[in-house]
Formats: structure tokens, C-alpha cells, sequence
């Protein structure tokens, strides 16, 4: 999986997410679920992404740097 299929992974799911809370807070649901959801829905995809892909997600130290720049 290459960069380009990742970004777009991750801002299909993003959009999705989005609109799955928002129809849960016009369902009333608690504020505390939608948290959780927000967290345990993006963490259990991209774990299992990340295990079934051979794709490593390690930083070099120079994007560490870029990330702290």
C-alpha cells in the first residue's frame, strides 16, 4: 500500500466517521459513546490494516524532525 492509498483510506473513513456521529447525535445518543467511537472505530481499523499489510510505518529521524519543525 503506497501513500496515496493510505490518504485516501484515511480521508474516506474520516468522512464516513463524521457522518456516522453526527446521525448519532441526532439520535441522542450519550456524549461519551460518541467519544469512544470516535477512538475505538479509527484504532481497530488501522490496527488491522497495519497488521494484514506488509506496510511499515516506521519514522526515520529526519520525519521525526519535520514533524517537530
Amino acid at each position: 500500500m503506497n501513500w496515496i492509498i493510505a490518504s485516501l483510506l484515511m480521508f474516506v473513513s474520516s468522512v464516513a466517521l463524521y457522518l456516522c456521529v453526527r446521525k448519532s447525535i441526532t439520535l441522542k445518543t450519550p456524549q461519551q459513546l460518541n467519544n469512544l467511537a470516535m477512538f475505538l472505530i479509527p484504532v481497530i481499523v488501522y490496527i488491522t490494516l497495519t497488521v494484514r499489510t506488509p506496510t511499515s510505518f516506521t519514522l526515520k529521524p529526519f520525519e521525526y524532525l519535520l514533524i517537530l519543525v
